[in-house]
């Protein structure tokens, strides 16, 4: 399935700390960013892509929901193993035995 992409290209100029012949950036966004030195707006641009028949909005979805769900676990199991550290070396601080 061919679908019609629109917006605007944007230039991202060398930065500061960079080489100062480093070359321009581009880069597309579906809307025009104002002009804040960061990214420049340089033309209204569309394109076709292919998107496969067999491509499905809902698995995309799913799978991205599914990878928040995992991010989130593993944040929540760290922080977890983060708080019984701490707990244990209070617990030990408490618990020395003085000669």
């Amino acid at each position: 399935m061919k679908v019609k992409i629109t917006g605007w290209v944007h230039a991202i100029p060398p930065q500061s700390w960079e080489d100062k012949d480093a070359p321009v950036k581009w880069c597309f966004f579906s809307m025009k960013v104002s002009a804040d030195g960061a990214y420049i707006p340089v033309s209204e641009a569309a394109f076709e892509v292919d998107v496969p028949d067999s491509w499905n909005v809902v698995a995309a979805q799913v799978e991205a929901l599914e990878k928040q769900k995992r991010d989130a676990l593993d944040a929540y199991h760290n922080k977890v193993s983060e708080i019984n550290d701490r707990l244990a070396k209070l617990q030990a601080i408490c618990n020395e035995v003085t000669p």
